[in-house]
This record gives structure tokens, sequence and C-alpha cells, in this order.
């Protein structure tokens, strides 16, 4: 009676290196497991920390790269669930990021923690940001009330040059220059000046100024 088991299919030297590399990478990616997003997850929280605290660690960071390091570490992520054989949430939520982590948690069955962790910081970032903003607002209306006049007082002195020397000063320049620390007024002549705080001789904080170009 003829034999029915069915014919042994021989893999190429090329598909048997495939193969292997693709076994190779699902072993790495069972081991890696979810580093990265636990990396992810403590690098928005330490990101937020020290925006919150006002630290000028990341000052010299661009916000783009710092956003651009955050998606890397999502986009790893995603990478490493499919080579786990895992169907990852769709690629385009890791920009919203939130969408990403909750369904990330929901299709491996695990706990949310790593979504509240970053809902969280994510909440604070944003709330300081926001009181932060509405500070600077303030302090700027009120600059703005009492600034323009300490200027005009101190280009009347008679050592001030042409054209600043007698000129008025109608109002600080804009919101964001205020927000970058520079205190910036606007001349009637259509002229600026900036505001440059010193210590004088007996220790004591005053106000000089210097011609301002934009």
């Amino acid at each position: 009676m003829p034999s029915s088991t069915s014919p042994t299919t021989e893999l190429s030297p090329k598909e048997l290196k495939k193969k292997r590399k693709q076994e190779k990478l699902k072993a790495q990616a069972i081991a890696i497991g979810d580093w990265y997003i636990w990396i992810y997850v403590a690098y928005t929280v330490i990101t937020g920390i020290l925006a919150c605290t006002g630290s000028t660690l990341l000052d010299s960071v661009p916000p783009t790269v710092l956003s651009s390091i955050g998606i890397a570490l999502l986009v790893s992520d995603h990478y490493m669930l499919k080579q786990r054989d895992i169907t990852p949430p769709h690629g385009g939520w890791i920009i919203l990021v939130l969408p990403y982590l909750w369904k990330r948690c929901n299709i491996l069955n695990k706990s949310k923690t790593p979504f509240w962790l970053v809902t969280i910081a994510v909440t604070i970032l944003i709330t300081m940001q926001v009181l932060l903003l509405y500070v600077l607002k303030n302090d700027y209306e009120a600059a703005n009330s009492y600034m323009p006049a300490v200027g005009t007082r101190l280009l009347q002195t008679s050592d001030t040059p042409a054209p600043y020397h007698g000129a008025k000063c109608v109002s600080l320049s804009g919101f964001k220059d205020f927000s970058d620390g520079n205190i910036i007024c606007i001349l009637d002549n259509g002229k600026k000046i900036a505001f440059v705080p010193k210590i004088n001789a007996n220790g004591e904080e005053e106000i000089s100024w210097t011609p301002y170009e934009d």
C-alpha cells in the first residue's frame, strides 16, 4: 500500500536565513518585553518634573527634539510588539500618545499603570504651563502700566543722546519679548529701548536703558 505521508518542504538557504533572523528578532523582542514603554513613562515623568520645577537642564534642548525622543520610544515599542506576533495599536495613535497607551494595555490585557502615570504627568505639566502663562500675563500687564513712565523719566537726563533725549515711552513691546525675559519699550519717535537692571555701588538694584534694534 503506498505511503500517504506528504513530502517535506525544504527551505532554501535564503529562506532559512530569513526564518532564523525572524526567530532571533522575536526572541530579542520577548526578552525586551515592555522596557520601551516603561522607559517612555520614566522619560515623560522626568521631563515633566524638570519643566515644572523650573530646571534649566532642558533649556538648550528644542521642544521638537524632546517630542522626537518620546515618539521614537513609542515607535520602538510598536515594532517590538509586531516582532512578538502581537498586533499593536494603529501606528497613528503614537502621535496622540494616550490613546496608544490605552489601547496597548487593552491588547496585552495588562495593568493600565503606564497610561495613568503618563496621563498624570501630562495633566500636571499642562496645568503648570497654564498657570505660568497666567502669571506672566499679569506681570506683563503690571509692567506695562508703570515701566513706560520709568523709561520716559530716564530719557529726560541731559546726557541722553539723540534721538532718545526727550522721547516718550509709549508702551512695552509684545508679550513674546517679555516672556523671553526682555523688557523693551517703544518710543513715540519709533525707536526702541531695552531696560537693563543692574546693581549700583551701594548694592541696590536700579534700572538703566540701552538702545534696542530689532
